[in-house]
């Protein structure tokens, strides 16, 4: 007597068998479905039918599901099934014969046994084939990866706790109770096979891009990015990851079609109605190409901290060679994001300033209503006056969203008033720098500065775009309202870099003598002027090291906003404790040490004196 697992089986191959015929039978229907008769005079193919029967078997005690007949089909009419029965026309005809309402629900009956019969196959054997093919294995990359993670929770975790036991209200709580539910780091050890052949670049890579994409959200989440953009960004560096980082980040042909103009819409700029699908196109790729850049510039500051987590081989020198190849993509990146803009700046200069206006002003307008939002969670207002306001910034960020662009080039004059270090100063100041200033028009391929040369003044770009080289190296893209050479002014330091103007460029040039001359009689020009550049220096410095390279630009910015430019007195010691400090000129020297620190310079220490007219940006840590 067979198991009820067999006759299960006996049953399911049986109904197979069956349904094997069947659809034998039925692609010789179709295989017929023109054909003739096979002899003069004789009668065509005709559509076959398959009937089954049931058929007790006695030896596992069960029905089984067999052919019956195949027979021609009965709804041509050629042939007819009679009834007969007893009275005046008692004979009926049919043209059809259909299966049993038994013997359908044991073939149905007999299908679910073969759904379950591969349902059980599955469950019992696919763990040993996915184990065998090593599906279940993790990669040497993501397990050191993962181990990091955990140790690094477990120990944030651990420091948390012994911050607590210091807290008045939780000082008293059982600490050895606390410490059962902190988590256990997990440890995957890798052979020597797994380290070897760990593609630490690749990994590194897929992290970078995956860092990419939620910058993306993030800059939409804040307003800074539209919808459409974002999209587009997000879908096409969705296809690019399926190459899991094999591929250099720089072979990104999706790029020019989301950040360049197509001939198709620049041939539509001029007539009337379609206005309007033209400047959404260029905001699409303008937005599109301001993202891109700014994720490179994110991705930057997390390349050093993630190669150092990704190798664990202890090789300085291969994760230096791996970090500075990922760096050198990251920079080509940002360069070809500003190329895209440079090209919009040169192309359509009107309609970017449209729509850089626009993205200020949804800027400021979103910043507006975020600090709205913090003074009511902060109590500072109420709930309805908070809900007022909102409103109010959301109205205005609607008229914003539905006027259309204002296409005017601000003037040279405009463009210098609105230069950072100039706000707050009086209106005799203002004028004074407008009388100083020259224009200048430089020809693309002209160098406006030189690396090493004497600074002899600060340029104001008003119109075209600039390259910035350090050596032979292409480091930024600079367009209109960028500020170069205010330390040339401020100290008469040797330029620090090679500008060459990318087109043809119009700037108002600031000579050296004529600023020092204006800032001998305004204090707070000379104050202004040291904390932007302080700032940038600070900026570039600070950016790299944690916990800054987890920030955004903008919330850099604003942190930097609230420090200052102090001027200690060369020789005398200056308390730098609880304080993050950037030497920006002159010279520092720690109290252990003899050998002087040169500007610029972070300056990790408690105290330090200065010399040689020191300037340093200081802000509470």
């Amino acid at each position: 007597m067979p198991s009820d697992l067999e006759t299960s089986m006996f049953v399911a191959a049986s109904g197979m068998r069956a349904q094997g015929t069947r659809i034998r039978t039925i692609s010789e229907n179709v295989a017929n479905a023109n054909s003739g008769p096979e002899k003069l005079g004789g009668e065509p193919y005709r559509r076959r039918v398959v009937t089954f029967k049931n058929v007790f078997d006695r030896a596992i005690e069960a029905d089984l599901v067999k052919v019956s007949q195949i027979r021609e089909d009965l709804s041509s009419g050629a042939k007819k099934v009679l009834i007969f029965g007893e009275g005046n026309g008692a004979i009926a005809s049919a043209s059809l014969v259909g299966i049993s309402s038994r013997v359908r629900d044991q073939f149905l009956f007999l299908i679910s046994g073969i759904v379950l019969l591969t349902l059980l196959v599955n469950a019992t054997t696919i763990k040993a084939l996915v184990n065998k093919l090593g599906l279940t294995e993790l990669p040497a990359v993501k397990k050191l990866m993962f181990s990091n993670a955990t140790g690094n929770i477990s120990n944030v975790c651990e420091q948390e706790m012994d911050l607590l036991k210091d807290d008045r209200f939780l000082s008293g709580a059982n600490w050895g109770l606390v410490r059962n539910y902190l988590p256990d780091p997990v440890s995957y050890p890798l052979t020597a096979d797994e380290l070897a052949s760990m593609d630490t670049l690749a990994e590194a890579r897929r992290r970078l891009l995956e860092k990419e994409r939620s910058s993306y959200w993030a800059q939409f989440r804040s307003g800074l990015l539209s919808a459409t953009a974002v999209a587009q960004l997000d879908n096409n560096l969705s296809e690019f990851l399926d190459f899991q980082g094999k591929v250099p980040m720089t072979e990104r042909t999706y790029l020019d079609d989301i950040c360049t103009v197509s001939k198709l819409s620049e041939a539509l700029k001029d007539i009337p109605f379609l206005k309007r699908y033209f400047s959404d196109r260029i905001t699409i790729g303008y937005d599109a190409a301001k993202a891109f850049v700014i994720a490179q510039q994110a991705m930057a500051k997390m390349v050093d901290s993630l190669v150092r987590e990704l190798d664990d081989s202890g090789d300085v020198e291969k994760q230096q060679k791996t970090a500075r190849q990922l760096k050198d993509e990251i920079r080509q990146n940002r360069l070809r994001g500003l190329k895209y803009i440079r090209n919009m700046h040169e192309n359509y200069p009107e309609v970017t300033v449209g729509i850089e206006t626009k993205d200020a002003i949804r800027s400021v307008l979103n910043h507006e209503r975020f600090s709205i939002k913090k003074m009511r969670g902060d109590g500072m207002l109420e709930a309805d006056e908070a809900a007022r306001m909102i409103t109010a910034v959301e109205e205005r960020m609607k008229d914003v969203m539905e006027r259309p662009l204002e296409l005017r080039l601000p003037k040279p004059e405009e463009v210098l008033q609105e230069v950072t270090w100039l706000k707050g100063m009086s209106d005799g100041v203002i004028s004074k720098i407008l009388e100083a200033s020259e224009t200048k028009v430089y020809n693309s391929g002209d160098s406006l500065m030189k690396q090493g040369d004497s600074g002899d003044g600060l340029i104001v770009i008003t119109r075209g775009s600039v390259k910035v080289s350090i050596g032979d190296v292409v480091v930024d893209i600079m367009g209109r309202g960028a500020v170069i050479g205010e330390m040339a002014v401020l100290a008469g330091v040797p330029r620090t870099a090679t500008v060459v103007a990318d087109s043809t460029v119009n700037a108002l040039w600031l000579n050296t003598e004529s600023m020092q001359a204006i800032m001998a009689d305004s204090p707070e020009l000379s104050g202004s002027l040291w904390k932007t550049a302080a700032m940038r220096f600070a900026e570039n410095l600070l950016g790299a090291k944690e916990p800054y390279n987890g920030w955004s630009q903008i919330q850099m910015r604003r942190w930097l906003n609230e420090g200052e430019v102090i001027a200690p007195v060369d020789g005398e010691s200056t308390n730098l404790y609880g304080k993050v400090a950037v030497l920006i000129s002159g010279q520092a020297v720690a109290p252990s040490s003899t050998d002087p620190i040169a500007a610029p310079a972070t300056l990790d220490m408690a105290e330090a004196s200065f010399g040689n007219n020191a300037k340093v940006f200081v802000r509470e840590a």
